[in-house]
């Protein structure tokens, strides 16, 4: 993949430059400190803008530079170039025959390298030596995601909800699909719904047992003589026998004056007739037209008689310049006068109307105010039948009961026997409230327990979904690590705890030797690229001097041994071991 490096001014590297073979076997020598294993940090410099360890400093700059540069040149002739001044300041380049392209941000170059800038995580965990070694310690979690994440991919939603469903539970639709947090999250809501509702169902049962405690029972000192009580109630029963006998001939009494007193009021008056007020209105109404009536024909009449007495004695003057000889002053004085005559017709039978109608109203009134006296004597009588009241109903004649033979109790007995049975009652009262109070408080006690078993079955699903969440990742990687093939002395074993742990010949990783750890790495390493579909990546392999007489494994793609010598200066070699490139720093 990296057919030529290029670094200047970054650690130990003031000015090196080398030609690797991007598809086979690269040996990297030189004495400690030469910067063999800098050169994976460069690497990443130029991809990431990061170390193996983390964010690349200004104080990576070599001492008298001021700017670094890493340039990786790609057998596919892409051309990788950053560079960082102690300013921070940093420049992302990519070159692809004439055309180059400047980046001014990680994203958008991270973008513009396509697979390579996809996963850092997991291109870096490839690229460094014993990367996966930070990655497998404590709970292992972040090996397992890595793993989960870059292997092919199986359905982690159907695992969780059958471990779910082993647990005794069901799934919601999408419940399966969360993640851990949104799981954690929810778990949290149900275990505290689940906490509130067990604290509800404990006040409820506190409630419950203290009204248990405190049934009522009736007061030590209600103690009465049974005879005494006798006693007061024969007595009370004769006391109202015999004030129902006084009460009855008093009601017989009040029957009897009542009855003189109706008699006394005699048979009611007649009944007034309907009101005349609508018919003195309307005769008023006659009256007023009719006298309309009167008034416009009398005008018509004195203005026809006033035109007729302007021709005096004769009609053939004219009555406007006094000349005789006016021709037709004869007959208006005929029309004048007929019309006259008619007028006095209509005059005469207008006031006739006008007196039958005033004669018609005058009647009216007269029967209008003897019908009110009626109105007013009837409503006086029904006023004093009213008075009387309801007629008092005495009951049937009832004998005199005899007195008991007890002799009567005095006041104060009978004042003790009806305190008795005052505080008696009212114990009996209390007793009856507590009763209700205890039904209402097991039933509030019975609805807190029904809530708070569904509370609690849904907090126990949600533990039972976390647990799965957690536990489905390692099933997931563990058959997705089936990809990796055959890793030599690697195995890995997934658990919860840590989530995978790493054998190297079958025990702990780290109690292998660093010549074993170092050929494990490249297996391990090796492996995973291959199932990341990504065989172009170089495979660094640092310390290659520890392995000692064991072979180094034979890994098919592009490798870069590094091997620690003694003389000066680095020198690079293809496979065939012919020396490419060497430089001093």
């Amino acid at each position: 993949m990296i057919k030529r490096i290029k670094i200047v001014g970054l650690g130990p590297h003031v000015d090196f430059r080398a030609e690797l073979d991007p598809r086979g076997e690269n040996t990297v020598t030189g004495p400690s400190e030469s910067g063999k294993s800098f050169l994976v940090e460069a690497v990443l410099f130029a991809l990431y803008g990061r170390s193996a360890v983390g964010r690349f400093r200004p104080e990576a700059i070599h001492d008298g530079a001021n700017r670094a540069l890493v340039e990786l040149t790609l057998d596919s002739g892409l051309t990788v170039r950053r560079t960082m001044t102690g300013s921070r300041s940093t420049t992302r380049t990519l070159v692809l025959g004439p055309e180059e392209t400047s980046h001014a941000s990680e994203a958008k170059f991270a973008e513009a390298l396509g697979p390579l800038g996809a996963d850092p995580e997991a291109v870096a965990t490839v690229l460094v030596p014993l990367a996966w070694q930070e990655l497998a310690s404590g709970n292992a979690r972040k090996l397992r995601d890595l793993l989960a994440r870059v292997l092919p991919s199986v359905g982690q939603s159907d695992i969780v909800r059958s471990i779910v469903e082993d647990a005794g539970f069901t799934l919601d639709p999408g419940e399966a699909d969360l993640d851990e947090s949104q799981v954690g999250a929810r778990r949290r809501d149900a275990r505290k719904l689940r906490d509130e509702s067990a604290g509800r169902l404990q006040l409820a049962g506190e409630r419950l047992a203290a009204l248990q405690d405190a049934t009522m029972a009736a007061p030590a000192d209600l103690v009465l003589d049974p005879g005494l009580a006798e006693r007061v109630a024969a007595w009370e029963a004769y006391d109202r026998a015999s004030r129902g006998v006084e009460a009855a001939a008093a009601l017989k009494r009040a029957a009897a004056e009542w009855d003189a007193r109706r008699a006394a009021l005699g048979d009611p008056p007649p009944e007034p007739g309907p009101d005349e007020r609508k018919e003195i209105a309307a005769s008023q109404a006659a009256v007023q037209m009719a006298m309309q009536v009167v008034q416009q024909v009398s005008g018509q009449h004195q203005m026809l008689t006033m035109q007729r007495q302007m021709f005096g004695a004769g009609t053939d003057v004219c009555p406007t310049c006094q000349r005789p000889g006016w021709d037709q002053g004869a007959v208006m004085a005929v029309q004048l006068d007929q019309q006259i005559g008619g007028l006095a017709t209509q005059v005469q039978d207008a006031n006739a109307r006008w007196q039958a109608a005033q004669t018609e109203l005058n009647a009216a009134m007269q029967r209008h105010q003897a019908n009110e006296g009626r109105r007013v004597e009837h409503a006086s009588w029904k006023r004093s039948v009213d008075l009387l009241g309801p007629r008092p109903s005495p009951p049937a004649d009832a004998a005199v009961p005899e007195p008991p033979a007890l002799p009567r109790p005095t006041e104060a007995e009978a004042e003790a026997v009806r305190s008795f049975e005052a505080r008696m009652a009212a114990v009996e009262g209390m007793r009856q409230r507590q009763s209700h109070e205890l039904d209402a408080a097991r039933q509030a006690v019975e609805v807190e327990k029904a809530r708070h078993d569904g509370a609690d079955r849904d907090a126990a699903k949600w533990d039972a979904l976390l647990d799965a969440v957690r536990k489905a990742p390692s099933i997931v990687a563990a058959q997705q690590a089936r990809a990796l093939g055959d890793m030599g002395p690697v195995t890995l074993e997934f658990g919860e705890n840590p989530a995978v742990t790493v054998l190297i010949d079958g025990r702990p990783w780290w109690l292998a030797s660093r010549g074993r750890q170092v050929v494990a790495d490249a297996r391990f390493r090796d492996a995973l690229r291959k199932a990341m579909e990504m065989p172009h990546l170089p495979l660094f392999v640092d310390n290659v001097q520890d392995v000692g007489g064991q072979p180094l494994p034979e890994l098919a793609g592009p490798v870069v041994w590094l091997h620690t010598t003694d003389g000066k200066g680095l020198v690079v070699r293809k496979k065939t071991g012919k020396p490419d490139t060497t430089a001093s720093n």
